[in-house]
């Protein structure tokens, strides 16, 4: 019991220390009135760099995702950013999406959408632990670099998805009638890639 009431002491001065850190999920939108126009990945990207980086300046590309695809110039209204905030210790999930005017009928001015989550999450039994004095909180710094290999790191530069659109369309992809989402990751032969998924199947394009 001692020992657990020492642990709880040291786990209140780390955490006071430890400022860096996000304890508490957190969440944001901010409305751009100039921007109404698609964009392509990477642009969507360098607009939501600027922002994600003012939480943490260490901060990793883990995927990217557009549920709906993409238009015959690569471009899409709907783009998400997976990041891991290094320092933070906390992953970002940030959206840039443009908004639909249903007066004009047209693109409304965009918006970026984020949330972030500190990693071991709030309400995790490790956090729990720390309060009891049966983990230190210093073991939470542990966990999140393990957690941080899980998935590689992907490149800011990238090949962006008006580059690709070439080859979908060698593949048989007819870009303005053909429903497919796109997102990261690893090819079966384990090289970073663009998977594009068509129906029943799913097209793997080298990212770089």
């Amino acid at each position: 019991m001692r020992m657990l009431k020492l642990r709880q002491v040291y786990n209140a001065v780390d955490r006071f220390f430890d400022r860096s850190a996000i304890q508490q999920n957190v969440a944001d939108t901010r409305a751009f009135e100039n921007e109404k126009q698609p964009k392509t990945a990477r642009q969507a990207l360098h607009a939501v760099l600027p922002i994600a980086r003012g939480y943490d300046r260490r901060l990793y590309l883990k995927k990217i995702v557009s549920q709906n695809g993409f238009d015959p110039h690569g471009k899409s209204a709907q783009w998400e950013f997976f990041f891991d905030l290094e320092k933070c210790r906390a992953r970002l999930a940030c959206e840039w999406v443009l908004s639909w005017d249903e007066v004009t009928d047209s693109f409304g001015p965009a918006r970026i959408k984020m949330s972030i989550h500190p990693y071991p999450p709030v309400d995790s039994p490790f956090r729990q632990q720390v309060d009891a004095g049966e983990l230190l909180h210093t073991q939470l710094a542990v966990l999140w670099r393990q957690e941080r290999r899980r998935l590689p790191d992907l490149p800011l530069d990238f090949r962006d998805t008006g580059q690709i659109v070439p080859e979908l369309i060698q593949k048989g992809v007819d870009l303005a009638l053909t429903a497919f989402s796109l997102t990261t990751g690893l090819s079966p032969e384990g090289k970073l890639s663009w998977l594009v998924h068509v129906r029943n199947k799913t097209i793997f394009l080298p990212l770089r």
